[in-house]
């Protein structure tokens, strides 16, 4: 049940009074932090000119961090780390980082501009988006698309109300100067918030202010998670989120969590918390269209998406060896 922060505030100062007596007679002690040691790592990108690239992907240890560039990486162990930097039109940039517990570790990446080549892109039933490397290209398929960079690209497409085959992400070979060719089924579904149908389609922003848009995860596996600072069991299960999510990340996987009720402020409070640090999206529903395009009457709900855009599983509070067995069936195999 949720709570009216107005009676919760007065509740909690009608508490505090005693209890501040208590305290002034007593005293107190207040327990350390025992957590893992962590750091800061700046993340910035640059073009070979100097020019600052904004909002290139970071991945840390292969999996997808929520923040861009250039943003500050909280809460990460101490140790060394696999950094990877993308961002579409330019070469990898990859290094190995390495943190130092409650210091701020910076990165600085020139990256430089990729060789192109072409990718001609078919599909059934029409036409369709084309998503590469999660982004959304500009023309519809079928077309030959060119000016693609070159190395592997996962490629997907989407098209509303429709399920995809193959229900993943497609790697393909961009070679230099050359066209490289993929296909995709597309198959009328019914759009819907149950299982068996195609999941609703969102965008929505999340804590670093970014737009996050649900097609341009087509042909990953996702975890549209429900969830607000004040609900017990949402909290409860966030290490829990954050565990799986870090198993299944190389994979592809992807957690969207959605917050329909709190201030922008007290998701970010979620994010920075030395508890929890989540590093999947947190995403924010203000006018709370995701909660009613899903139904979502009871907190948590948590959905699971498959890489086609169908809805496979649709529950409640989870666990992390719940979530294991429901994504191993869903993948087929286990991380």
């Amino acid at each position: 049940m949720r709570v009216n922060p107005s009676k919760k505030f007065n509740a909690a100062l009608h508490f505090s009074l005693p209890v501040l007596l208590v305290i002034l007679i007593t005293g107190c002690t207040i327990d350390e932090y025992t957590g893992p040691a962590t750091g800061y790592l700046v993340v910035a990108a640059f073009d070979s000119t100097g020019n600052a690239i904004p909002g290139a992907s970071i991945y840390l240890d292969g999996a997808l961090r929520s923040e861009v560039t250039p943003d500050t990486l909280k809460n990460v162990l101490a140790g060394d780390h696999a950094l990877r930097i993308e961002k579409y039109g330019y070469l990898d940039h990859e290094e190995s980082v390495s943190v130092e517990a409650y210091e701020v570790t910076s990165c600085q990446a020139t990256l430089q501009p990729s060789p192109t080549g072409a990718l001609e892109v078919t599909v059934t039933n029409g036409t369709a988006l084309v998503i590469v490397d999660g982004q959304p290209l500009e023309v519809l398929a079928p077309a030959i698309f060119t000016e693609i960079p070159i190395g592997v690209r996962a490629v997907s497409v989407y098209r509303e109300g429709y399920v995809t085959s193959p229900d993943s992400l497609t790697h393909i070979t961009i070679v230099w100067q050359d066209t490289a060719a993929v296909a995709f089924d597309l198959t009328a579904g019914t759009t819907g918030n149950q299982v068996g149908n195609v999941a609703p389609d969102f965008v929505l922003q999340n804590d670093y202010l970014d737009s996050i848009s649900m097609h341009n995860h087509r042909g990953r596996v996702i975890l549209v998670d429900f969830w607000y600072s004040d609900c017990y069991f949402c909290m409860l299960e966030f290490p829990d989120l954050e565990t799986v999510y870090q198993e299944y990340a190389h994979h592809g996987f992807q957690i969207l969590a959605v917050n329909p009720y709190d201030p922008m402020e007290a998701i970010i409070e979620v994010r920075d918390d030395p508890s929890l640090h989540p590093t999947f999206q947190l995403l924010q529903d203000p006018a709370h269209q995701v909660e009613g395009l899903y139904s979502v009457t009871l907190y948590p709900t948590n959905i699971i998406v498959d890489g086609s855009g169908e809805i496979r599983y649709r529950i409640g509070h989870t666990t992390a060896a719940e979530l294991r067995s429901m994504l191993q069936e869903v993948y087929g195999f286990a991380p």
